[in-house]
């Protein structure tokens, strides 16, 4: 199958679904707003994340990223939107995936911990352990940075005994990286602690996908909104229209 030509942030899940109706849709609509003005926003994890694990004799390996700061986007095509949409949230907003490359976003390079050849696993691995037992903090930070890009291909989640996907969100991301990043992709936010927007132009955003025809209008009649789209107007969907792209 071909690769989309675009690459989507989705959101809303988690804060906006369990809302009220009326609430729900006018949030939405100034999320989506707030992008526009701010940037999209994003937060230091506050929970370690998996990155890497070796299964087999002995104690199992794992590295983790530790409160990093990264965005996520998907490669997921359109016509497949609707079902990840209820797994992030239901507002949408497209760039090329030239765009995020340029500004430093990589496809999540997704590791299957039940392989027998772990080659790149154990690399990292042993590369960890040598600036580690080296003292060497400056590789051990940069070894961080490649790990921040690592994802298990499949993992369990608490109470369940089936195991989630990952592979399946086709996920890219950009990551901080701190004293190294020097691309300015990412502004601390004016008003969260630990906060970060990626700031963007009108004639950046490729499409925008709303949760319904009323988020939509409300987008579309506030005046804030008809500036930007005044500047450049992107293709605008609603998620049920997705399976027909």
């Amino acid at each position: 199958m071909p690769h989309s030509k675009f690459l989507v942030h989705w959101t809303g899940r988690k804060d906006l679904e369990p809302l009220p109706d009326h609430e729900k849709k006018e949030k939405y609509a100034l999320r989506l707003k707030d992008w526009y003005q701010n940037g999209l926003f994003t937060k230091r994890t506050t929970d370690p994340e998996l990155a890497i694990r070796i299964s087999g004799p002995g104690p199992v390996n794992k590295l983790k990223n530790e409160r990093f700061v990264r965005l996520c986007f998907t490669e997921v095509r359109l016509s497949q939107a609707d079902e990840h949409s209820k797994r992030y949230g239901r507002l949408g907003i497209g760039f090329t995936s030239d765009l995020i490359a340029n500004k430093g976003g990589r496809p999540v390079i997704y590791l299957p911990w039940e392989a027998k050849a772990r080659l790149l696993e154990t690399s990292i691995f042993q590369a960890w352990e040598k600036a580690q037992s080296g003292g060497s903090t400056e590789i051990e930070q940069l070894l961080g940075w490649i790990v921040a890009f690592c994802k298990p291909m499949s993992e369990r989640t608490p109470g369940s005994s089936t195991p989630v996907n990952n592979y399946d969100e086709m996920e890219w991301r950009i990551v901080y990286g701190g004293p190294l990043d020097t691309s300015g992709t990412f502004t601390e936010d004016r008003l969260v602690t630990d906060a970060y927007r990626m700031k963007f132009d009108p004639g950046d955003v490729a499409l925008i996908v709303f949760p319904d025809q009323d988020v939509m209008r409300r987008t579309l009649d506030d005046s804030d909104m008809k500036s930007f789209f005044a500047a450049h107007q992107p293709d605008l969907l609603l998620v049920e229209d997705c399976p027909h792209f």
